[in-house]
C-alpha cells in the first residue's frame, strides 16, 4: 500500500466516496492522485464537484434516451428539465473546482505561445 493509499485508507471523509457513481469517482480519483487534498474544506468541496459530476451524468444519460425536448399537453415543444439539471449540475461542479483554487493554468517557464502552436 502506497503513502497515499494509507492516507486515504485512514482518511475517514474517504469512506464518504462510496457513494459516488463512475464518474465522479473517476474524477475524484484523478484528483485526489494529481493534488494534495489534505483539508476537510478542501475535502468537502471536491465531494460536492464529483456528486455534481454524477448528477450532470445522470441528466445526460435521460437526455440521450429520452430525447432533448419534449410536447406538453397544450401541444407546445418544450426543453426537457433534464437538460437544465445537467447544467446546474456542471456549473455547480465548475464553482466547486474553482473554489478549490483547480481552474489556474500551470505557470510556463518561457513567454509566449507553447511551441507548436
Amino acid at each position: 500500500m502506497t503513502k497515499r493509499a494509507k492516507q486515504r485508507a485512514t482518511n475517514p471523509a474517504s469512506t464518504t466516496v462510496d457513494h459516488l457513481g463512475v464518474v465522479g469517482r473517476a474524477l475524484y480519483d484523478s484528483i485526489m492522485d494529481t493534488y494534495v487534498v489534505d483539508d476537510p474544506a478542501s475535502e468537502a468541496l471536491l465531494l460536492v464537484a464529483c456528486r455534481e459530476c454524477d448528477r450532470a451524468e445522470e441528466a445526460d444519460a435521460i437526455v440521450r434516451q429520452h430525447g432533448i425536448s419534449y410536447t406538453d399537453a397544450g401541444g407546445v415543444l418544450r426543453v426537457t428539465p433534464f437538460v437544465r439539471v445537467a447544467r446546474e449540475a456542471r456549473l455547480a461542479m465548475t464553482r466547486a473546482l474553482r473554489a478549490m483554487g483547480l481552474d489556474l493554468e500551470p505557470v510556463h517557464d518561457r513567454v509566449g505561445r507553447p511551441f507548436g502552436s
